[in-house]
């Protein structure tokens, strides 16, 4: 009968030991934890601060110098986005005039699509050369459809 209670007292003290132990690993594994959630957190604090920079104009230069995008103000004071092709021609400028917003996409060979909105309607505009498909509605919604010829003579239009 003595084994068993001897044996009884090691496995108690041997559990308590271990208790011991896991409340140790379970501190040290909290404040690993804490350890490593607070700079992520304060990064994460850092992240939602409002940058703003402010210039008159931003260019965007490639490699080798040349200009590839500008965004800035025209002379008439509106906001203007473009996307230059190395040699200082535009490929898609997109402008915000005041009460006439406009997207022009160009290719450099006398190929340009325009799409415009005002108070006095809005439009769509495929041309290459002086031939030219356009789509508009006037201030009223009323459409109208207009081709050119590659010579910009009218062949068709409605009304």
């Amino acid at each position: 009968m003595q084994a068993r209670s001897e044996d009884l007292v090691a496995l108690i003290e041997r559990v308590e030991r271990l208790e011991n132990q896991n409340r140790g690993l379970k501190g040290l594994m909290a404040i690993l934890l804490i350890a490593c959630i607070c700079p992520l957190l304060i990064a994460a604090g850092k992240a939602t601060e409002t940058k703003v920079v402010e210039a008159g104009k931003v260019v965007v230069r490639d490699q080798k110098g040349a200009i590839r995008a500008e965004l800035g103000t025209q002379p008439d004071g509106s906001a203007a986005l473009s996307f230059l092709d190395g040699t200082g021609g535009a490929t898609m400028t997109l402008r915000g005039a005041a009460a006439r917003p406009i997207v022009e996409m160009a290719d450099g060979a006398g190929g340009s699509v325009w799409l415009s909105s005002s108070a006095t309607g809005a439009s769509l505009s495929l041309s290459k050369g002086k031939g030219e498909i356009e789509v508009a509605v006037n201030g009223t919604g009323e459409p109208s459809v207009k081709l050119q010829d590659r010579d910009g003579k009218i062949v068709w239009h409605a009304p």
